[in-house]
């Protein structure tokens, strides 16, 4: 794996990497991008727009990534027709539509787990391609759907586990007085 890695990377790269040293990540990074990984932007709708939504829809930094997000889609009435960023809130019934409209293909669930898999359903057979789940729960996609699970559980238990691995090293290492 390794190998195609390095191989893949010499086929986009300009710059040479290192023996045993691999590349230097800024660089490497200006060359993935200027070969196009990044540059072609993605449309993308939230699905769930309270805590985790609304602050995915206010975060800008996506599109240099090249995500769009060009809505988000919820069922609170409260919140249907108004905008976030800049951002139309549509309802449920309305991501057919939107979908259509704005050629979004990835749809980001940010639903409790209860309503998530359903969601997800209707979101692909609406149309879309892909799915990044920040819901907490492993869902289902049809093999021609791309699926990307978040779990910011598990990545806090990880980061913390290594936080206390990191702490215990360092204690282990300090002379006794």
């Amino acid at each position: 794996m390794l190998k195609l890695l390095k191989k893949d990377l010499s086929q986009i790269c300009k710059t040479p990497g290192n023996p045993k040293l691999g590349r230097e990540a800024d660089v490497l990074v200006a060359e993935i991008l200027e070969f196009g990984v990044y540059t072609k932007l993605t449309n993308a709708v939230i699905i769930g727009v309270g805590h985790l939504g609304r602050a995915l829809l206010n975060y800008g930094g996506f599109v240099e990534w090249g995500l769009q997000i060009t809505a988000g889609i919820d069922n609170n009435p409260a919140l249907v027709g108004t905008k976030v960023n800049n951002k139309p809130i549509y309802a449920v019934n309305d991501l057919a539509k939107v979908v259509e409209e704005t050629n979004a293909q990835i749809a980001i669930i940010t639903v409790p787990k209860e309503h998530a898999q359903e969601l997800v359903d209707y979101a692909v057979s609406v149309g879309i391609k892909a799915i990044w789940n920040f819901a907490p729960i492993h869902i289902r996609v049809p093999k021609d759907v791309v699926l990307q699970n978040e779990n910011m559980a598990s990545s806090l238990s990880l980061l913390n586990y290594n936080l206390n691995l990191k702490t215990s090293k360092e204690k282990r290492k300090k002379p006794k007085k």
